[in-house]
């Protein structure tokens, strides 16, 4: 079975990347990030950077794609990362837990099928240090990303 490590290497070179950040990639291994350390701010900050959006936009009432793809993307990382609940995750972002729900699934499903998404979400989770496997399917947390490849 390949590395994450690899399989990241490869999948930057199929999309057609032709640099990868090897320094982070190399980090991420050395030191993971306890989730416990992690904190919503921090996944804002990381979302954010990648997205070139600052966190507070995240939080306003809108629905272009430019800001609601982030804020997904947080809530996701929020909900699963940091083990908070439904109500707590949208609360952050004055959002209903129906909408955390909604905003998983279409991460989830943007990461099984999107390959330019899946690669910006390796890097991002590769930045917070959170590994794929935490992000799997639980008993108490049944939405999550099943698929292991980056």
């Amino acid at each position: 079975m390949k590395t994450l490590y690899a399989q990241l290497q490869e999948f930057a070179v199929q999309i057609g990347f032709t640099q990868t950040s090897d320094a982070l990639v190399q980090d991420y291994f050395k030191s993971l990030t306890p989730l416990a350390d992690l904190t919503e701010c921090e996944i804002m900050k990381v979302v954010g950077n990648d997205y070139q959006i600052a966190p507070e936009r995240m939080r306003i009432h809108a629905h272009p794609r430019p800001i609601s793809e982030p804020r997904m993307v947080s809530m996701f990382l929020i909900y699963k990362g940091i083990d908070y609940s439904l109500q707590k995750t949208g609360a952050i972002f004055t959002k209903s837990h129906a909408t955390v729900i909604h905003a998983c699934h279409t991460v989830v499903n943007m990461y099984e099928t999107n390959a330019v998404f899946r690669y910006r979400f390796t890097r991002i989770i590769l930045e917070l240090g959170i590994t794929l496997e935490m992000l799997a399917p639980t008993e108490k947390k049944p939405i999550g990303i099943t698929s292991l490849r980056p």
